[in-house]
């Protein structure tokens, strides 16, 4: 479980990163065309749900290891 959870941090910082990278060359005056645009906002996306799941696997293995077993 644990080296799924690192992955899955590591894979949504990569997507996050390239679309942070991806945004600032767009403030920066990069041409913007709508193929690098959609990139960019996949990768957000993406990012957004594997933190999303990382965080609710975490907390859910919290959870586990505090509660009395029966």
């Amino acid at each position: 479980m644990y080296d799924t959870l690192i992955f899955l941090h590591v894979l949504a910082g990569f997507f996050l990163g390239a679309g942070v990278v991806t945004y600032s060359a767009f403030v920066l005056g990069s041409p913007v065309n709508r193929t690098t645009r959609l990139v960019a906002e996949i990768g957000v996306r993406v990012a957004t749900g594997l933190v999303s799941f990382a965080l609710l696997a975490y907390l859910v293995a919290v959870w586990a290891m505090t509660t009395k077993p029966t």
